[in-house]
């Protein structure tokens, strides 16, 4: 059967094309090259087919047809062996794309090939052993097809070398698979083998780089993997090209999982996929576990998306799923704010994590601010973990002072980082929470509990009217089944007694930890030490907590305090003084933190408030400050005690005898 290799070779590439285009495909530049890879072979082997019915019925079309044919059917090989040599070269180049020059040049061979197919010779040759072509033409043909071979063979190695990565030596294999059935076609002319070279090359691209299947997501088979985001974001960038990435990131996860499932959230995801516009002809890929992604490149479309899109509760709502899924949607523009692939994820999985209070599920478009504010935070964590490792911290004092003695009794230890020069002053509010995050927080809470228990006994803060030393411990912290074994060994080691230190836990700590907190409690108040709850009033307060649970002292955060002395803010004063009773009800003592005025010191120790601290006394301020402090402060009330009481004498003399 004379057509029997191009029929097999029609129906292997139909085969492909049929399975490649009935799903979604990637919009980047190599699988646009591979799509008209496929239709260029298609009528390639027609065209073959074709040019071999020609040349045997030789009564039915004029030379000048049968020469038109092979004209069309030998430019078309070439053409393909052009495609298959730019695919491999994108493929292999870190830029995926030309400019002119660059283009041009690979783009020789085929030019000059065209000129041989319109100016060159071709004979035909018809015996019992098959049909032979030949002439210049043909010659010309295969020296164009050997020259972007060798030119594929070069990008291969070059990207070797520039990208340091290993060759595809499945490439290369298929490749000289496929050289190597040219060059039997050239010694054996009358052998047709070029259709099934054509199919072989569909068949390996298609299975080594362009099955769609292969770049889908396994849980979500409209989505794309994060495996393809990366490959077309990076194409984007090399081409130079703006575009947004809209991220959907789902937020309340925990809650989800916990009470339903890992598909429930699957479902969520799902959901929110249904409520974007035209969602079915956009490219979506699943970029987190429990978040998605897909490329705007219209500047109108996008912020027309910012203006106006939001997702409802009531589209985001799953049948009989009571909790309704919480969205954070942001995009990020490129290349504005992020040069590369390596850039842009940093900054999704930041805005991911920041974006919890994006309640309102509308898009936020990120700036440099967002970006800024990233690479700070990145810096810090450089920094905290340099200080965990090399004693980068250290521990400042804020005094508090008793309202019944009007002395400095005991002070609240901070941690501060040593390096300043850097970043400048960083806040415990932002290096602590970093720590946590980073699993550090253990090694820093040990180093911040030695220096403050070398500092007690090294200072002899007992003997210097000092009733004991706050020490703030996290949620991560008082957690941990050992905490009470390991403070209670550093304690014992430098000979201090217990009851000088008294541990600040935060009201979240409790929520969140329950029991095990309790526990850990217990066990350190039977070693002797004294409990705080810290920062009351900053959103966790739980009536039940304090209720259950012995505390020796209630710290007031200054959240709570400082509207309480805004003019006419009737409110804030009415809860402020109706906890400070209800505290005091319960046989608490209280610790009021940011006092700055006299007038609040007044009038909370008109209310019977036990301790207070603040700018109003003291910043926080180093050991040897510290020491002064106590010295200066504490002298100065025994001296204006003693004031006082010479008064009272002068007043009420004793009468003479």
């Amino acid at each position: 059967m004379i057509y029997g290799a191009q029929i097999v070779a029609l129906i292997l590439v139909l085969f492909v094309a049929i399975e490649f285009f009935q799903y979604r495909r990637l919009r980047i530049l190599s699988t646009k090259l591979f799509e008209e890879y496929i239709i260029f072979s298609i009528i390639d082997i027609i065209l073959e087919i074709s040019c071999i019915y020609a040349v045997y019925h030789a009564d039915v079309f004029s030379m000048k047809m049968t020469r038109f044919l092979h004209q069309l059917y030998i430019f078309t090989m070439m053409l393909l062996s052009f495609y298959i040599y730019v695919y491999i070269d994108i493929k292999c180049k870190v830029a995926k794309n030309y400019n002119v020059i660059q283009f041009s040049l690979r783009a020789v061979p085929l030019v000059l090939g065209l000129f041989a197919v319109l100016y060159g010779d071709i004979f035909y040759h018809v015996g019992k052993d098959g049909l032979n072509t030949f002439g210049s033409m043909v010659n010309c043909t295969y020296v164009v097809i050997i020259s972007y071979f060798i030119l594929c063979l070069i990008s291969v190695l070059r990207s070797e070398r520039r990208q340091k990565t290993s060759i595809r030596f499945d490439l290369v294999f298929a490749l000289c698979t496929v050289f190597s059935l040219i060059l039997i076609k050239f010694f054996i002319p009358q052998v047709t083998l070029v259709c099934l070279v054509v199919a072989i090359t569909v068949l390996y691209v298609y299975n080594a780089f362009e099955n769609s299947k292969e770049y889908t997501d396994k849980d979500i088979q409209r989505m794309f993997s994060r495996y393809s985001f990366d490959m077309s974001v990076r194409d984007l960038f090399a081409e130079k090209k703006q575009f947004y990435v809209v991220t959907f990131a789902l937020q309340n996860v925990d809650a989800i999982k916990n009470n339903f499932s890992q598909k429930t959230c699957i479902d969520c995801i799902e959901g929110a996929v249904k409520t974007i516009p035209d969602f079915k002809n956009r490219n979506l890929f699943r970029t987190f576990e429990y978040g998605f992604s897909f490329i705007i490149f219209d500047e109108t479309e996008i912020n027309e998306w910012a203006s106006k899109y939001k997702v409802s509760d009531k589209s985001l709502a799953i049948p009989n799923v009571p909790i309704s899924p919480s969205f954070s949607v942001f995009a990020i523009e490129c290349p504005k704010l992020c040069k590369n692939l390596e850039e842009l994820i940093p900054i999704m999985f930041f805005c991911r994590n920041q974006s919890d209070t994006q309640t309102d599920h509308s898009v936020m478009m990120v700036n440099l601010d967002t970006v800024n504010k990233k690479n700070y935070l990145q810096s810090v964590e450089k920094l905290v973990q340099k200080a965990v490792y090399e004693d980068g911290f250290y521990v400042v004092y804020q005094p508090i002072i008793n309202t019944a003695t009007g002395k400095c009794e005991s002070a609240e230890a901070l941690v501060r980082l040593k390096d300043t020069t850097t970043l400048g002053f960083i806040s415990p509010e932002v290096f602590i929470p970093i720590a946590e995050k980073q699993g550090l927080i253990g090694k820093l809470g040990d180093q911040v509990f030695y220096k403050v228990c070398r500092y007690i006994r090294d200072s002899h803060l007992k003997e210097r009217g000092i009733k004991y030393i706050e020490v703030n411990l996290s949620g991560l912290q008082i957690s941990d089944p050992d905490i009470p074994y390991t403070l209670h060994q550093k304690v014992k080691s430098f000979g201090i007694d217990p009851s000088m230190i008294n541990l600040e836990i935060t009201e979240t700590a409790m929520v969140q930890s329950g029991k095990i907190v309790l526990d850990n409690m217990e066990k350190l108040k039977g070693f002797g030490y004294k409990f705080s709850m810290d920062d009351f009033g900053t959103g966790y307060s739980n009536f039940h907590q304090i209720a259950s649970i012995k505390y020796d002292l209630i710290k007031i955060d200054k959240s709570l305090i400082w509207p309480a002395f805004e003019e006419g803010n009737i409110q804030a004063q009415t809860i402020l003084f109706g906890c400070i009773k209800m505290m005091h009800t319960l046989g608490l003592s209280i610790v009021a933190e940011g006092i700055e005025t006299a007038s609040q010191a007044e009038e909370l120790r008109a209310h019977g408030v036990e301790f207070l601290q603040g700018y109003y006394y003291s910043k926080p301020i180093p050991e040897d400050e510290f020491l002064q402090f106590i010295e200066r402060h504490n002298q100065t009330v025994d001296e204006l005690y003693v004031s006082l009481l010479d008064v009272t004498i002068d007043i009420n003399p004793t009468p003479a005898n």
